[in-house]
């Protein structure tokens, strides 16, 4: 028996599939630094999937990303989709940022010309639950005075899904970035297919989501990802309802 799930492109394989098109990728992009009012216009873009971010000591974890993307005007971003997301995660995701800043000074390079590094971190789950704001901004900051520090080396943002369904979106320039995340957010194919419609690269995206969905070798991995979490769940109900009888 298996878990009938809609796998739309908060599936974190599906996700880094379609969102490491260059052109869907910069839409995307784009439309979130419209967003957040940041002075940034992607033109060109580099896409690298389960990059290899290695330490220099054999004991030291090898962290593999997601989608990792090299901005045209020098910034790189680590891009990931996460189903859950709590402390590990947001250690994790550091990990993974500071790691790749440290990788670029190479023995003789000068620190004055390191690129910035973001971690754009797409979750499912509200990291604080107090927190209602859709998007979460972590920088350096000084703590004397609460200013930003002049040269942000390091970012990272959370992208709340869990906040997506209250907000209503038109098709202004500024809430393309909501129509994306409604589009990643969307409970069936249907809902997905009404957000995307009638605009050129969102339907390509799904056009793209299903021709990777309907990929037999792919298929055949989803129903051994679905068994293994269908079988787990099961076990953790068994053991929940023994633990309620021993109370008894």
């Amino acid at each position: 028996m298996k878990v009938d799930t809609f796998l739309g492109l908060s599936d974190d394989l599906v996700f880094k599939h379609v969102f490491s098109n260059k052109v869907i990728l910069t839409d995307f992009l784009n439309s979130f630094f419209d967003y957040i009012h940041e002075n940034k216009k992607v033109m060109k873009i580099r896409v690298n999937t389960d990059e290899r971010i290695s330490g220099d000591k054999r004991k030291y974890k090898v962290y593999y990303g997601d989608v990792m993307v090299y901005l045209d005007h020098g910034e790189i971003m680590s891009i990931e989709m996460y189903k859950q997301f709590g402390l590990r995660e947001f250690n994790k995701s550091m990990a993974y940022i500071s790691r790749k800043f440290s990788n670029q000074f190479k023995r003789g390079k000068n620190y004055q010309n390191a690129k910035k590094i973001t971690s754009f971190n797409i979750i499912k789950t509200n990291y604080y639950e107090s927190n209602e704001s859709l998007i979460n901004d972590y920088s350096l900051v000084d703590k004397l005075d609460y200013q930003v520090t002049h040269n942000q080396c390091l970012e990272m943002f959370l992208i709340k899904l869990d906040k997506i369904r209250d907000i209503v979106y038109n098709q202004d320039k500024e809430d393309r970035f909501v129509r994306w995340l409604k589009m990643i957010n969307a409970k069936d194919m249907k809902e997905l297919q009404d957000v995307a419609k009638e605009d050129e690269v969102m339907e390509s995206a799904v056009r793209l989501m299903e021709d990777f969905l309907n990929d037999e070798e792919l298929q055949d991995e989803f129903d051994k990802i679905t068994d293994i979490e269908y079988y787990a769940k099961l076990e953790e109900k068994r053991e929940t309802a023994k633990n309620m009888l021993k109370m008894v």
